[in-house]
């Protein structure tokens, strides 16, 4: 996603509100297609156009729409590594438009004793996931954003999710688990199998 795209509603506020609008009367036109208010009473129905227009705007897809939260940077004592867990992920398929959720986990050795605040991996992992994803490529980009803002010797970012495209349509399959996986390491830590299986075991699944 651009810069400029991003740049565009951040620095127009009414644009979103001109979208949200726009989105309203898209959802009105297929709520009246599918002729659902013969079947959904009036009354829960009639304002869900807007409520549906301002949840993609501004929760689902929110993450469209504004820039990445900023990675503020500490000098700490030493190279201790850091491992985050269970971090939670909601986002949304970007082929069936469902749900899909689970946890994360995010392993790294600090360079030139560089360290960041711990909250800054639920805040970049949420951003990511507030758009339209596929896993994979939802892995990669959190991994890839953390590695350009911390510069770290080794980093290691692993998601486990559940899909309600598989449970709920097509095969529907009972709990379905999908496990991604982004590495990096320097000439001094690289990467092996052992530590990914090391992270990826430490990713609770399941509530």
């Amino acid at each position: 996603m651009s810069k400029l795209f991003i740049e565009d509603f951040a620095n127009n506020p009414d644009e979103l509100t001109m979208v949200k609008a726009k989105v309203s009367e898209k959802v009105k036109e297929i709520i009246d297609l599918m002729r659902l208010t013969e079947v959904v009473p009036e009354a829960h129905i009639n304002e869900s156009p807007d409520r549906i227009a301002k949840m993609y705007v501004d929760e689902l897809f929110s993450g469209c729409f504004k820039a990445p939260p900023k990675m503020k940077i500490f000098q700490d004592e030493d190279n201790t590594p850091v491992l985050s867990t269970n971090i939670n992920i909601s986002s949304c398929c970007s082929h069936h438009g469902v749900p899909f959720y689970g946890h994360a986990s995010i392993y790294y050795v600090p360079k030139d004793n560089r360290i960041t605040g711990l909250s800054k991996f639920y805040r970049v992992c949420d951003y990511f996931a507030r758009r339209p994803q596929v896993q994979e490529r939802l892995t990669k980009q959190i991994g890839t954003y953390i590695w350009e803002q911390l510069d770290p010797h080794q980093l290691v970012v692993v998601l486990k999710c559940e899909h309600m495209c598989v449970s709920q349509r097509g095969a529907k399959a009972h709990q379905p688990l999908t496990i991604t996986r982004w590495a990096k390491g320097d000439i001094e830590y690289p990467i092996t199998q052992e530590l990914v299986k090391e992270i990826t075991d430490s990713v609770t699944w399941g509530n």
